[in-house]
C-alpha cells in the first residue's frame, strides 16, 4: 500500500472509531481538532518512512529527511483544500510535526530492534507508540473530555493501530527487498 493510501485509510478507520465511541457513551454536538486528526495521519506517515529508513533504502541523512518531508507532505495534503474540516493552519502544523515524527520514528526503530512485541509481551517501545497514539486521541477529542473511560474504550483500537502499522512497515521492509 502506498503513503497515502495508507495515511487515507488510516483517517477514515480513527474517524469511524471516533463515531463509534460517541455514539456509545450518547455524546452529541462533539467537535474535533484539525491537530490531532493531523497527528494521526502523521503517525501512520511515520511509519510509511520508517520502512524506508530502517529498511535499508535511504543512502544517507539527507535521502531519510526527503523520505519524512514526503510522508509529512501526504499526511498534511488534505488540510491545502480550504473546505477540509477541522483545519489547521500551516503555520500550526509545522510547528509540532518534526518533534512528532522524530519520536514516533525513534520508536519504531527500537521495536524493529527490540522487538518484535507479541500479544503476550509488549516491548517498552511498543507501549510508548499506544500512549503516543493516545496523545492524538487526546487531542482530537480534547483533552478534558478524554478521561480514563475513553482512554479504556480507545485501548485497544489505539494498540489494533499500532500492530497494523507495525506490520505495514515491516511488509513495505520486505516488498522493497
Amino acid at each position: 500500500m502506498g503513503c497515502l493510501p495508507a495515511i487515507n485509510e488510516t483517517e477514515r478507520v480513527y474517524r469511524n472509531e471516533l463515531e463509534v465511541i460517541f455514539r456509545r457513551r450518547r455524546i452529541e454536538n462533539h467537535a474535533l481538532s484539525g491537530v490531532g486528526i493531523l497527528k494521526a495521519r502523521l503517525f501512520t506517515a511515520s511509519f510509511m518512512a520508517g520502512a524506508y529508513i530502517f529498511g535499508g533504502y535511504a543512502r544517507g541523512e539527507e535521502d531519510a529527511f526527503e523520505m519524512v518531508q514526503f510522508c509529512s507532505g501526504c499526511a498534511m495534503e488534505p488540510f491545502s483544500n480550504p473546505s477540509y474540516r477541522p483545519s489547521v493552519s500551516r503555520e500550526e502544523a509545522i510547528s509540532f510535526t518534526s518533534n512528532f515524527m522524530n519520536k514516533i520514528l525513534k520508536l519504531i526503530e527500537q521495536e524493529l530492534t527490540t522487538g518484535p512485541s507479541t500479544l503476550g509481551v509488549q516491548t517498552d517501545a511498543f507501549r510508548h507508540l499506544v500512549d503516543l497514539y493516545h496523545d492524538c486521541l487526546a487531542e482530537t477529542v480534547g483533552s478534558k473530555g478524554y478521561r480514563q473511560r475513553f482512554r479504556d474504550d480507545f485501548s485497544i483500537f489505539a494498540e489494533q493501530l499500532v500492530w497494523s502499522n507495525l506490520r505495514l512497515c515491516t511488509e513495505t521492509i520486505d516488498a522493497l527487498k
